[in-house]
């Protein structure tokens, strides 16, 4: 998503944070929230597509003999034996 921007050392974060807020604060405001909202759209579809996929893929691997033996592995509190079926 790219948001990084600037890295600092874990004891310069504060000092960091306290720049980039008053960088932000000094901005056009109009312009801020357009791309907080962009963002923040972005963000939504980026999670709704993910999640998307996660159904269809769980869907299909739920019927597989490779979940059924990892519920009965975690069950028994062993390894499970997975074959790819």
């Amino acid at each position: 998503m790219g948001l990084v921007d600037v890295l600092v050392d874990q004891n310069e974060v504060r000092e960091g944070a306290i720049h980039l807020a008053q960088e932000l604060a000094s901005a056009a405001p109009l312009a801020v929230k357009s791309i907080r909202e962009t963002l923040r759209i972005g963000l939504a579809d980026a999670v709704e597509k993910a999640t998307q996929r996660e159904l269809k893929e769980q869907s299909w691997l739920i019927g597989t003999d490779d979940a059924k033996e990892g519920m009965r592995a975690v069950n028994e509190r062993r390894k499970g034996e997975f074959t790819e079926s």
